[in-house]
């Protein structure tokens, strides 16, 4: 008896009512998902041959043929994410939605529709919470203001501005070292002064709430001073600052009740940057290649670029993750392209300023490399700032 000639007959005849009852072929993903390792070429078609023959035995023809049952249904195959790693260039794109934390261009704030201008002052920072827009205005001596738009009231300023993660708090810090802290209405905290240094850049919030509470415990302001001995403190609404971290010279974000991230060495060829446990000043992951900037509004990733900026600005972005330090993405620019400002939009988004061969745009790059228009081209040159400035976060 020839076992392999009725073998073979067999499968030829239960194939061929496999697609008479209304089976079908499976594709090549679909054989490589449910296989696994099935090999290529003609070992892989002669398996998946085999493989519609097989189904075609031990699968029941009620389920071949109406499916009824969803949760027998085979599962979708699961696709790769395409990772797009080519340089970043102004060239290509298409134009997406503007940015949803607004920008300035040329000295004009667009937010939400509207168009914001200041007679005589240069918009050189903003930032928008749930009390409104705080923007930091310059005069042509170069001195800086804080003015909450509809409020009186201006404030000196130092650095930039920092947002909770709430969105209901806003912080800066004046030149003598006093964290300001706005709220809601128009309520205003000056919190306990650094008691050293100058320089003063407010880095990180945290807390939604300054007025303390039996349930509410305050608020905190993460303040880095500059100098010949940089050091990175906290001021918080307990009535007291203190020394931040006595590793980092440089705090640049905090994930509340996580996370600190900042500079602990800077050279002449570079700098080194690490996370730590935001009680314990103990490092959980260190890097020598990147520069950390901010965590994603979710904590999960981190924005950094290269160890060492130069000139005009950067000419790498990268995406970390943020309890580990794996790199998600990282992208260089192409040619003489420069990175001048890069922010979140949200948890997995990135706005960048970026100027390319006279002229400049903003662009939004996702954590798969997609990137398109925020704000389009227009023409410039690398002498004179950006045109554009994006929020703080």
């Amino acid at each position: 008896m020839n076992t392999s000639s009725e073998l073979n007959d067999r499968l030829t005849r239960e194939a061929d009512q496999f697609f008479t009852r209304g089976g079908a072929a499976l594709d090549v993903a679909q054989v490589l998902d449910r296989a696994g390792e099935i090999r290529r070429g003609r070992r892989m078609r002669a398996s998946m041959l085999m493989a519609a023959c097989v189904l075609a035995i031990a699968v029941p023809t009620t389920m071949v043929a109406s499916h009824r049952d969803a949760a027998h249904r085979a599962p979708t195959p699961a696709h790769t994410v395409k990772v797009d790693r080519s340089p970043l260039s102004l060239e290509g794109l298409q134009t997406g939605s503007e940015p949803r934390g607004g920008y300035v261009r040329d000295s004009a704030l667009h937010s939400d529709g509207f168009s914001y201008t200041l007679d005589g002052e240069r918009i050189a920072g903003f930032a928008k919470f749930s009390g409104g827009l705080v923007v930091a205005v310059q005069n042509d001596a170069g001195d800086l203001r804080a003015r909450r738009l509809g409020v009186a009231q201006t404030w000196p300023l130092t650095g930039g501005f920092t947002v909770s993660k709430g969105g209901h708090v806003v912080a800066f810090v004046q030149p003598d070292g006093t964290p300001v802290v706005l709220q809601s209405g128009e309520t205003a905290y000056e919190m306990p002064r650094i008691p050293r240094g100058s320089g003063f850049d407010a880095v990180a919030a945290a807390g939604e709430d300054c007025k303390e509470t039996a349930a509410n415990p305050g608020c905190t302001v993460w303040v880095d001073s500059s100098g010949p001995k940089p050091e990175s403190w906290v001021s918080t609404s307990h009535g007291f600052a203190d020394r931040a971290s006595t590793r980092l010279l440089r705090v640049t974000d905090v994930v509340e009740g996580r996370l600190v991230a900042g500079i602990t060495k800077v050279a002449d060829d570079g700098s080194c940057s690490e996370v730590e446990g935001v009680d314990t000043e103990t490092a959980l992951w260190t890097t020598c290649d990147h520069r950390l900037l901010s965590f994603s509004p979710d904590g999960k990733h981190l924005l950094a670029s290269s160890a060492y900026a130069d000139g005009m600005g950067d000419s790498e972005l990268a995406i970390l993750d943020s309890d580990t330090g794996k790199s998600v993405l990282d992208l260089s620019t192409a040619g003489r392209a420069v990175l001048t400002q890069m922010v979140w939009e949200d948890d997995s988004h990135v706005l960048a300023s970026l100027y390319q061969d006279g002229r400049w745009a903003v662009v939004r790059i996702s954590l798969d490399g997609h990137r398109e228009y925020a704000v389009p081209p227009v023409p410039g040159n690398d002498y004179d700032r950006s045109p554009f400035v994006l929020p703080s976060s």
